[in-house]
């Protein structure tokens, strides 16, 4: 992604439940009020000052992401996403970040792009949403536009090596349009609640789900599984963490020992989404070294309750996924270079 004229290249988190852009001040790593993010951490910053097309707006403003709190203005400028040129993109221009924790899981990206959802208006034959332009992500603002083929974004996220002999994949976004290599591929759709687009999230109700058995284990009704793309964990209720952590040899195992781990089952209508050893456990690196890789379970307990389950980018690290609001679904295919991994 990069912002301004001339432009200025910016590493974006994907974020699909957020529903703007920010992106960080040059002003960020000189302010007093800031945290290390800025300092240490964030490789590329915006210079608002060096693009010709830079406008800033009004009061700071405040917004709240992750536990950390950004402070900053309102400004607009060409954004540039893939092929994609918008001409007064509105977005947030962060000066200042506190506090430091927020950076420990996103991989020192600069700016987060958001792709939350939200009903469509039709408009005259065309699709348009009802906020205002200053209050459009640039999403939103290329399909009010009408600048996409379809009201939907793809998604391929980067993905960890499964054999020692691979080396990690790329990921990339496509807005409005689907992977060609994909078209012949055979797609499972999962329901979006329609309520939950209203609200910005992509979620869908869940009856079931198994683990290391045949027999389903019902939830209580109205339980919500959601999908995310910024972390990779799987949030569920203490008491399913506690079944499948005893279902476990240990929460901690060498790599290779994945592939006899059993198979975490998750029902969503008819569908059924399988989740196996290689999605449920992270790699990490002891110290950082590679010699020293471990792998380590990233089901995380939580007390809101036996309703909530959300599936993060583990999940989807496997899949090529079309998130259509026209539809009101996340549509996924196994990705191509894993139809020959078992």
């Amino acid at each position: 992604m990069t912002i301004g004229n001339p432009p200025q290249v910016l590493r974006a988190l994907i974020d699909i439940n957020w529903k703007s852009l920010f992106v960080p001040s040059v002003e960020c790593q000189h302010s007093p009020d800031s945290s290390s993010l800025c300092r240490d951490y964030v490789r590329n910053f915006f210079n608002g000052t060096a693009s010709s097309t830079h406008r800033s707006f009004g009061a700071a403003k405040l917004v709240g992401y992750d536990g950390a709190l950004f402070k900053g203005l309102k400004a607009s400028d060409t954004v540039r996403i893939g092929p994609h040129n918008l001409a007064n993109q509105y977005f947030l221009e962060a000066t200042s970040v506190t506090p430091n924790d927020f950076v420990s899981f996103y991989f020192n990206y600069d700016s987060v792009l958001g792709l939350a959802p939200e009903q469509i208006a039709r408009d005259r034959g065309s699709s348009t949403f009802s906020k205002s332009p200053e209050h459009r992500s640039p999403f939103q603002s290329l399909i009010s536009e009408g600048r996409l083929e379809r009201p939907r974004f793809s998604i391929l996220l980067p993905k960890p090596p499964r054999l020692p002999t691979q080396t990690r994949t790329g990921g990339y976004l496509l807005l409005g349009e689907d992977d060609p290599i994909y078209f012949k591929s055979k797609f499972l759709s999962i329901p979006i609640d329609s309520d939950s687009v209203d609200k910005g999230l992509w979620k869908s109700a869940v009856t079931s789900y198994s683990f290391n058995s045949s027999i389903p284990i019902l939830f209580p009704a109205g339980s919500i599984i959601s999908f995310d793309t910024t972390l990779p964990f799987i949030h569920v209720s203490e008491q399913l963490a506690r079944t499948i952590k005893n279902g476990l040899p240990a929460e901690i195992i060498p790599c290779d020992q994945r592939s006899a781990l059993p198979v975490l089952k998750f029902t969503i209508s008819s569908i059924t989404l399988e989740l196996d050893g290689y999605d449920y456990m992270i790699e990490w690196y002891k110290n950082g070294e590679i010699k020293e890789q471990y792998c380590r379970l990233a089901v995380i307990g939580r007390s809101q309750g036996p309703k909530d389950i959300m599936l993060e980018s583990i999940f989807f690290q496997k899949y090529y996924s079309v998130f259509d609001l026209e539809s009101l679904a996340i549509n996924i295919t196994p990705r191509l270079e894993d139809a020959n991994i078992t």
